[in-house]
């Protein structure tokens, strides 16, 4: 009888040790996808500012290339009228 009793035992004692386990196991793994969870988002945040660093350098971009094109379109401007102007005063008076 004392004999069964302790192979009761060890099996109880087997029992208790593979749930401990068990449970030791599913923390890991809820701690394992807490820090994918925070990977992800940290991820997720890098992206994202990156893509708004992108964003705000090509729109700098393109608003130095309008004024660029702008500016090449007033002196474009000025040279043609400057050059309307001295045509129409050849054709008024050839010796203004």
């Amino acid at each position: 009888m004392c004999f069964c009793l302790s192979l009761n035992w060890a099996s109880v004692k087997i029992q208790d040790d593979l749930e401990r386990v068990e449970i030791r196991s599913h923390n890991l793994q809820c701690y394992k996808l807490e820090i994918e969870h925070e990977q992800m988002r940290t991820q997720f945040s890098i992206d994202n500012k990156q893509l708004m660093i992108t964003q705000k350098m090509e729109n700098e971009q393109l608003m130095i290339t309008h004024k660029m094109e702008n500016k090449q379109k007033k002196i474009d401007n000025r040279m043609s009228t400057v050059n309307t102007f001295a045509t129409t005063m050849d054709m008024l008076d050839p010796l203004w």
